[in-house]
C-alpha cells in the first residue's frame, strides 16, 4: 500500500497540473472536493476519505459507479481507510442525449475488456463501434463510446422510500444485496416480477431505504469496514482469527470491549474486513443465506479451530501404541514374478511389471523415511496397500477394520482411486496424502485432504509473478500459438502493461510477440536489442521446439544480453545441451531440487545404494520427503496437524512444502515453488 502512495505522489508532483477550484458543490452529505487535477489528460477530483464515509455514499456524492471508483482506486478492494486520497474521474453530466458518441484514449496497459468494465457497457459494443479493436489496441488509440449507455448504467437514482439501482457488467443477485447490506431474499421480496437468477446489464433492482436501515449492524451483515458476526457457544477469539485470516490484536481493536474479556455466546462482533477471502468463498457458494454459509460451511471448522488442535499442547509421549500409516500404491503384485532384492539386480528389474517400477522406487523411499523416524523413537506401523488400480479391491479395503484405525493414508496415485479413498477418509477423519496427481478435485469439501503438486494455475502464476518481478527491458514471447501458449502470453501481456502503468521507470519497455516455427532464425535475432537486457520467455513443453529454439538463441549469446524464462518441464530435456542453459541465464521454476553436494541427500543415496542395490530416482527422493513431513507432523501436533503446519519446515531432501486452503471448506494444496537459475559460471541458484 505504501507503494501505491508514493506512486501517487510521485503523479502528483511531476504529471499533474493543477487548475483552479471550482465553487463547492455538495449533495447535501458529502461535500464534493475543491481539489481538482489533470492526470495523463484527464480531470479527476482529489477526494480525501473522512471518517463514517462508505464506497456506496462516495459514488452517490459523485455520482459514478463502484466499478469506476475501484477501476481508478483499486486499493479501495480491501475497503476505505480515513485520510487516503482517492482518484475520482470528473464525468461531464451535462451532456445531452444527441450527443451520443464519446471518446476515449487508449492508455498504455489498458485492454478492451478494462475499458468496457471502466464504463460499465459491453466487449460487443466496443467492438460494434470500433472494428478495428477486434484486431488489437494501442496507447494514443480512440475509441468511441455510447455516451448515453455510460451515463445511464453510473447514474444512481432515489426517491424518499427507494433507491434504484441499475445492473452493472459482473453484478449478480448477491454482489447488489453485499453491497447494500441486505440479504438475497430481502431484495426478492421487493423485487418479485424479476428473475434474479438472470440480471441483465441496466435493469432497475429496487432497494427499500427502510430495510437498509433496519438491518444495520445486525448479525450476518457487512458495511465497508465489518462484517457482523453473532458468536455461537465455545467459538474462541483464536477460531475467528484464523477463520478470516486476520489477527487477534485486530478483532480486540475492532471490539475494545474485549480486551480484558472472553467472547460471550449470543453477543455480535465487529470483524474487520481486512482482506478479500471471506468474499471469495461466499461468491463460491454463490446465493445461499449468509447464515447458512456459517452453519453448514464453517461449522466443523470452527470446531477444530477451537478445541480439537491446540498444536503447541500435543505430546507424543501421551500417545497409546505406534501410528498406523497406510500406503496405497498399484504395485501389482499378482503379476510381478517377485520383489526378491536377493537375486541380481537386471534381472529383477526385468522381472518387475513395469506400470510398477516408478512405484516400486517410491515405496522403497517410504521405506527410508520411517527407518529414517524409528531412529528418532517414532513408534509406527506401515499398512502397505496393492490397490493394483482396481476400484474394486480398493473398495473393500476402506471398509476393512485396518482402514479405519490409519492415522495417515499416502496415496493412491490414480485419480480413480483417489476420490473413493478420499470420501471414506474424511468420513474416518484421516489425513490423507496425494503424492503424485496434479488432479485436484478430491479435496474439494474435505478439510482432511492434501495435495502436494501444485496445480497448473499455482504454477502459472508462480511464473507470471517471478517474470514480473525481474527488470524488463526489452521483452520477447515465442510461442507456438497453441491454445495454452496463446492464453499465457494474453495473461502476461495483460498483467505487465497493467503493473507499469504507475512505474515511471518502465514506460519505455519494448514488448514483441512472435509466433515461431522451425529455422526462422532472422525472427529472433531482429527481435534483440544491444545495450539492453532481452528478456526471452517461451511457454511451451514441447521438447522439439524448445530444443530447436534454445540453439539459435545459443548463437546470440556472445553479442547480445539474453536471459530465458523457461518451463518446470525442462529440466528433463536430454536433448537440450545443459551448456546452452547457462549462457541463456536460464530461469526455470520448479517444487523440487536435488542439491548432490548435499551431506543428507548423499547420505540418502549411500542407504539407498546399501539396501536395495540400486540407484535411487525421483520418485524415491520425493516418497521420502513426503513421508518424513507428514509422518513429522504427527509426531510433532497429533492427527489434527494439518492446522499446525504454517511455521513447520523439517529438513527435507529435495523440496519442502506451504500448503493452503483456498476455500475454507475445501482441502490443503502445495504453492510452494522456487526458480532455478542457471550461471554462466556452470553453476545453479535456486530462489525461494
Amino acid at each position: 500500500m505504501q507503494k501505491y502512495k508514493l506512486v501517487f505522489l510521485l503523479f502528483i508532483a511531476i504529471r499533474c497540473t493543477f487548475f483552479n477550484a471550482y465553487s463547492q458543490e455538495t449533495n447535501g452529505k458529502i461535500p464534493i472536493s475543491e481539489n481538482k487535477v489533470f492526470i495523463d489528460g484527464e480531470k479527476y477530483y482529489i477526494h480525501i476519505v473522512k471518517q463514517g464515509e462508505t464506497i456506496f455514499s462516495l459514488c452517490k456524492a459523485y455520482n459514478i459507479s463502484q466499478n469506476v471508483l475501484e477501476q481508478n482506486n483499486p486499493e479501495i478492494i480491501n475497503g476505505l481507510k480515513e485520510n487516503v486520497s482517492l482518484k475520482i474521474p470528473i464525468i461531464d453530466r451535462t451532456a445531452t442525449a444527441s450527443e451520443e458518441i464519446m471518446e476515449h484514449t487508449v492508455k498504455q496497459g489498458e485492454t478492451v475488456y478494462s475499458i468496457a468494465k471502466l464504463y460499465n457497457i459491453g466487449v460487443n459494443t466496443i467492438y460494434e463501434n470500433n472494428p478495428e479493436a477486434e484486431e488489437n489496441i494501442f496507447p494514443g488509440q480512440k475509441l468511441k463510446i455510447i455516451k448515453s449507455l455510460y451515463l445511464s448504467y453510473n447514474r444512481i437514482e432515489e426517491d424518499e422510500d427507494n433507491i434504484y439501482h441499475r445492473v452493472e457488467i459482473g453484478e449478480t443477485a448477491y454482489s447488489v444485496a453485499r453491497r447494500y447490506g441486505l440479504k438475497v431474499k430481502d431484495i426478492k421480496d421487493y423485487n418479485s416480477t424479476i428473475d434474479l437468477q438472470q440480471l441483465h446489464v441496466g435493469q432497475i433492482i429496487t432497494i427499500p431505504k427502510q430495510e437498509i436501515e433496519l438491518i444495520e449492524n445486525q448479525p450476518g451483515t457487512y458495511d465497508d469496514h465489518f462484517y457482523y458476526l453473532k458468536i455461537k457457544q465455545q467459538q474462541t477469539l483464536y477460531a475467528i482469527s484464523k477463520r478470516f485470516k486476520i489477527s487477534i490484536k485486530d478483532i480486540k481493536k475492532a471490539n475494545p470491549e474485549l480486551k480484558n474479556r472472553e467472547l460471550i455466546a449470543g453477543e455480535t462482533i465487529r470483524v474487520p474486513i481486512l482482506n478479500e477471502f471471506i468474499f471469495t468463498e461466499i461468491n463460491r457458494l454463490k446465493e445461499r443465506d449468509i447464515e447458512e454459509f456459517e452453519e453448514d460451511s464453517i461449522q466443523e471448522i470452527i470446531i477444530l479451530d477451537s478445541a480439537s488442535y491446540p498444536c503447541r499442547n500435543y505430546d507424543y509421549r501421551t500417545k497409546p501404541g505406534p501410528f498406523n500409516i497406510g500406503l496405497f500404491l498399484p504395485l501389482y503384485g499378482i503379476i510381478n514374478d517377485t520383489l526378491d532384492l536377493s537375486i541380481d539386480k537386471k534381472d529383477r528389474e526385468l522381472r518387475i511389471y513395469h506400470r510398477s517400477k516408478v512405484f516400486v522406487e517410491f515405496y522403497q523411499g517410504v521405506l527410508l523415511a520411517l527407518e529414517e523416524l524409528k531412529k528418532e523413537n517414532i513408534l509406527l506401523n506401515l499398512h502397505l496397500f496393492d490397490t493394483n488400480n482396481d476400484t474394486l479391491l480398493t473398495s473393500q479395503i476402506v471398509e476393512s477394520e485396518k482402514f479405519k484405525k490409519l492415522d495417515l493414508i499416502i496415496g493412491p496415485v490414480y485419480a480413480n482411486n483417489i476420490e473413493l479413498v478420499a470420501k471414506k477418509a474424511k468420513e474416518n477423519k484421516i489425513s490423507l496424502v496425494s503424492p503424485l496427481l496434479n488432479y485436484n478435485d478430491f479435496i474439494q469439501d474435505n478439510l482432511y485432504a492434501f495435495q502436494v503438486n501444485p496445480t497448473s494455475e499455482i504454477k502459472r502464476d508462480y511464473w507470471l509473478n517471478m517474470i514480473l518481478s525481474q527488470k524488463l527491458e526489452n521483452i520477447i514471447i515465442i510461442h507456438d500459438g497453441n491454445n495454452f501458449e496463446r492464453d499465457f502470453s494474453k495473461k502476461f501481456k495483460s498483467r505487465y502493461f497493467k503493473s507499469i502503468v504507475n512505474r515511471i521507470e518502465e514506460n519505455n519497455v519494448f514488448y514483441k510477440e512472435h509466433l515461431y516455427f522451425n529455422s526462422e532464425d532472422t525472427l529472433i535475432r531482429e527481435s534483440m536489442i544491444k545495450g539492453l537486457k532481452n528478456t526471452i520467455i517461451i511457454p511451451s513443453t514441447d521438447q522439439a521446439y524448445v530444443s530447436d529454439i534454445m540453439s539459435k538463441l545459443n548463437t546470440l549469446a556472445k553479442e547480445f544480453d539474453i536471459t530465458v524464462y523457461g518451463m518446470d518441464v525442462w529440466v528433463k530435456y536430454s536433448n537440450i545441451e545443459l551448456e546452452y542453459f547457462h549462457n541463456l541465464n536460464t530461469h526455470l521454476f520448479a517444487n523440487s531440487f536435488i542439491d548432490y553436494n548435499d551431506y543428507n541427500v548423499n547420505q540418502f543415496i549411500r542407504e539407498y545404494r546399501k539396501y536395495f542395490h540400486a540407484e535411487p530416482g525421483k520418485f524415491s527422493f520425493q516418497a521420502y520427503d513426503i513421508t518424513y513431513y507428514f509422518v513429522k507432523a504427527l509426531q510433532m501436533f497429533g492427527k489434527e496437524f494439518r492446522f499446525c503446519l504454517e511455521d513447520f519446515n523439517p529438513e527435507l531432501l529435495e523440496t519442502n512444502f506451504r500448503f493452503k486452503r483456498y476455500n475454507y471448506t475445501d482441502g490443503f494444496i502445495n504453492n510452494l515453488l522456487f526458480t532455478i537459475v542457471y550461471q554462466p559460471d556452470y553453476t545453479r541458484k535456486v530462489i525461494y
